[in-house]
């Protein structure tokens, strides 16, 4: 019998655009699939605070990214070394620890 190991990944994006709506639900249709995420969603709308950043470290095993984060959350997030994915921005101090995506709206089905 295989063990499922969930990962705790917190995301940030702004639900109050239609795009932050579909970007969610791209997460949702990707774990439908093997992997098992619990998923803690953060306010997007202002950006991601240090804050933030700081109450969810310890358990996040990683970070998606859809808002601009702060300097001083991005400094937390760059210090921690959490794997932290960001979509459709990049900061270099972030790239070791994880990758950039970008969406283009027109090959969205």
């Amino acid at each position: 019998m295989t063990r499922h190991i969930h990962k705790n990944v917190i995301v940030s994006l702004d639900l109050s655009t239609r795009a932050g709506a579909m970007k969610l639900a791209g997460i949702y249709r990707y774990l439908r699939g093997e992997p098992r995420w619990d998923i803690t969603l953060l306010p997007g709308k202002g950006g991601l605070t240090e804050r933030l950043v700081r109450q969810h470290i310890d358990r996040a095993d990683g970070f998606i990214l859809m808002v601009y984060p702060s300097p001083a959350a991005i400094m937390r997030l760059a210090a921690a070394r959490k794997p932290t994915v960001t979509i459709d921005f990049s900061y270099p101090v972030l790239a070791t620890n994880g990758g950039l995506v970008r969406i283009d709206p027109n090959a969205i089905v």
